[in-house]
Parts: C-alpha cells; structure tokens; sequence
C-alpha cells in the first residue's frame, strides 16, 4: 500500500498546464543532497526543536486531514450533466486534479506521521525494561540510537519531502479552485 501511494503520488509530477511530466528525479536528488548537508551541519538535535517540529506536523496533518473529507465530497466534483465540449473538459480536468491531489494529500499524512514518530521516538528517553525490550524487537529507537546521523538524515529527509509536497499540494489547490471557483 505504501509503496502503490508513493508511485502513485510520483505519477502526479507534470505541469498541469501543459501536461509535460516532470522527471522526480531530480526533486530525489536535491531531497538527499539537502538533508545530507543539514545532517552534516546540523550536531544535535535538542528536545525543544524537534517539540517543535512534531507541533506544526501534527497540525498540518490535521489541516490534510480535513481537505481529505472535502475532496471526497460529491458537491465539489461537477456532475458532468454538461452538454458542451470545452466545459466536459474542464469537468474532467477537474476530476482528475482532485483525484490527484487526494492521492498527494495522503502522501503528505503518511511521510509526516511518519517524521512525527520518528521525532518522537527520538526523544523518548528510555529507561524502563519493557518499553526498551518493544522497541528493540521493532528496532526503530536501536537504529537511530545506533547512529545519530541516521535519526538526523531521517528526519531531515522526512522533513525536507513533507514540505516540498505540502508546496505542491498548494500549488494543485490554487489551480483547482482557480478552475472551479475563478471568483477566488
């Protein structure tokens, strides 16, 4: 399933303008470079920033959230009763942008809960047996106590994909209502 949403939000990389795909890869590669130099500047990460940090995601995974709810709406989807060509056009050019940004949305929810566990599990400070024995088995808090340069990558990269989808998640909006309602 996760693997089929990260395709699935990948297959939304073109202009909707012109239709052109543009090539995620090179969106891959900055990703990396990026939270691969912050890994490298950044020494630590403090209790505070990453509080931080899990504050604003969790809101904006709250914000996804709701959108999700207002794209399966029916009212926002035009019926398509419509008997001219350029307006059937459009109907369809606005179902599938909202299909596709549904698809973005969920992607978002997914890499930011995911940076918010993370986050969290990166400052649990564990002294109690069990929970040290449950995560162990599920070796989250061992990998990223093994190295901290792989808790700090994760979330650098984590956060460094949440934002740049949540932009593109902007954008698509503002163009979608900008079809649907120009009045905006």
């Amino acid at each position: 399933m996760l693997i089929s949403l990260f395709n699935r939000n990948r297959d939304t990389f073109y202009n909707y303008l012109t239709n052109e795909k543009e090539p995620p890869n090179k969106i891959y590669l900055f990703t990396i470079l990026t939270s691969i130099i912050s890994t490298f500047t950044i020494n630590e990460l403090s209790i505070e920033s990453l509080s931080i940090v899990v504050s604003v995601f969790s809101i904006l995974i709250g914000f996804g959230f709701t959108s999700q709810f207002f794209l399966v709406d029916k009212k926002f989807i035009i019926d398509g009763s419509n008997k001219f060509i350029e307006k059937k056009q459009l109907e369809e050019k606005i179902k599938k942008l909202s299909g596709e940004l549904f698809i973005n949305v969920s992607y978002f929810n997914v890499v930011s809960l995911t940076l918010v566990i993370i986050c969290i599990f990166h400052t649990i400070n564990i002294d109690n047996e069990i929970l040290t024995h449950i995560l162990s088995i599920l070796h989250i808090k061992s990998l990223i106590e093994f190295s901290p340069f792989i808790g700090r990558f994760s979330i650098s990269i984590l956060m460094i994909e949440s934002l740049y989808t949540f932009y593109r998640i902007l954008q698509r909006t503002h163009y979608l209502f900008s079809k649907v309602r120009p009045e905006f």
